[in-house]
């Protein structure tokens, strides 16, 4: 069988040669159009933005640790859990400190009541103090009218006697009635005591009305005792002045027993003066559990802030990065028990170099990719420059031994802060940053 295939002749060759390398400089040329279109983006996109690589994601991580000391009764996060503000994340043992509260509580209580106690106690000396300079005063009046009645003439005594004589009746019925006034005071007083201390024995009253109604039975009582030394006082002025009366031609004994009476009230005024010493004391000690109540005031707050801080609670919105102690750990006041990274902080970090900073201002807006998260891009601005290089903060500090000197451009640190959605971002990512040239 014959083979009819005749080969390609020479002109069929050339002509596709021809075609292919048209082809060629085709596909060529669309490679250079998209090239220039590219490269002209390219150039465009380099001069209106400054870009670097050398970022990475910031963020706050904050170190949580109790106030107080004491022995960990739980942790109830893990890391990577999502907590929020308030979230409940340890448990300190909280039996020491809820019984230093109660001791507190108890301390105030006990002052308060030392308080009422001496309270009702300067009442009662700074009422018996005043009524008796009152009376001693109207006793040295009472001396020195003595002491000029016995220098009068003798009719003149004698009337004047007679008006002592009438007033110490006056008086000593006054003295009665107030006398019978205040024993049936003391009377009530003693039947109410004895009725509300039954009471309080089977439980129906409490112990304030029972202190309150001894309170009031000894003040009747000696309201009672005063009232009495008042009326034996006013039976023998009627005894003195009806004595007085019948022996008034002797001028100079009168005279004289009036002015030892006059003596004897002044020494009972000056007796009745001292008695406000008792009356400054009571002050002063009132003063003193005023204060001691503000310090236990003091303490029982202290008690209380001190139980609440048992209770750990994460101080914001954020992640559990690291978890540090143990359940059942006893951790000292400061001891880190986890780390939070507040994600409501984070913050890229652009070193951008030197000679490029000039094209960069604060709120300048910025583009930021993730080298972990392909195809997102985030918006951002630039929030603060910072006023030196890194490499002042290097811990160890670049030296030249050999003399020689190479220029090596350095890089400031750009802080970005982020809009939108960062919950996927974690501190430590790379990034690449571009930010809008200044114009």
């Amino acid at each position: 069988m014959e083979n009819n295939t005749q080969p390609p002749s020479p002109a069929q060759k050339n002509d596709r040669k021809n075609g292919v390398r048209k082809a060629m400089f085709i596909l060529l040329g669309i490679l250079a159009v998209i090239g220039l279109i590219f490269g002209t983006q390219w150039f465009i996109f380099r001069l209106r933005y400054t870009t670097t690589d050398d970022a990475q994601v910031n963020g706050d991580l904050l170190p949580i640790s109790s106030k107080v000391a004491g022995r960990i009764t739980g942790i109830y996060v893990s890391e990577g859990d999502v907590v929020r503000r308030g979230q409940l994340l340890a448990q300190i043992d909280p039996a020491d400190y809820r019984l230093a509260l109660i001791r507190a509580k108890a301390g105030l209580e006990s002052t308060e009541q030392e308080l009422k106690k001496a309270e009702a106690m300067y009442a009662l000396v700074s009422a018996r103090t005043r009524i008796g300079i009152l009376q001693s005063k109207s006793g040295v009046d009472q001396a020195d009218s003595s002491v000029a009645i016995s220098s009068t003439q003798r009719e003149v005594n004698r009337t004047r006697l007679q008006s002592d004589l009438e007033r110490a009746e006056i008086n000593l019925r006054h003295a009665e009635e107030r006398w019978n006034e205040l024993k049936a005071m003391a009377e009530q007083a003693q039947t109410d005591l004895e009725r509300i201390e039954t009471l309080y024995k089977s439980g129906v009253s409490s112990k304030a009305q029972f202190e309150q109604a001894q309170t009031n039975a000894s003040v009747t009582a000696q309201r009672l005792a005063q009232a009495e030394t008042e009326k034996t006082d006013a039976v023998k002025k009627v005894e003195v002045a009806e004595s007085n009366l019948k022996t008034a031609e002797i001028d100079t004994s009168q005279e004289d027993i009036a002015r030892r009476n006059r003596e004897k009230a002044d020494l009972t005024l000056e007796l009745s003066r001292k008695g406000q010493e008792d009356v400054h004391a009571a002050e002063n000690a009132i003063q003193a559990l005023r204060a001691r109540i503000k310090d236990a005031k003091a303490a029982v707050e202290q008690a209380e802030i001190a139980l609440r801080e048992t209770r750990i609670v994460s101080p914001v919105d954020g992640i559990v990065a690291r978890k540090i102690s143990l359940p059942a750990e006893i951790v000292p006041v400061g001891k880190p028990i986890c780390f939070v990274l507040d994600t409501s902080s984070l913050w890229i970090t652009a070193n951008i170099e030197e000679t490029k900073l000039r094209k960069i201002n604060i709120g300048s807006k910025a583009r930021i990719t993730i080298d972990a998260l392909p195809g997102k891009t985030y918006r951002g601005a630039v929030k603060t420059i910072g006023a030196a290089a890194n490499s002042k903060f290097s811990l160890i500090p670049q030296s030249n031994p050999s003399g020689q000197f190479i220029k090596v451009t350095q890089r400031i640190p750009v802080k970005i802060q982020l809009f939108g959605d960062v919950s996927s971002l974690k501190p430590g990512m790379n990034a690449v940053v571009a930010i809008k040239n200044s114009d």
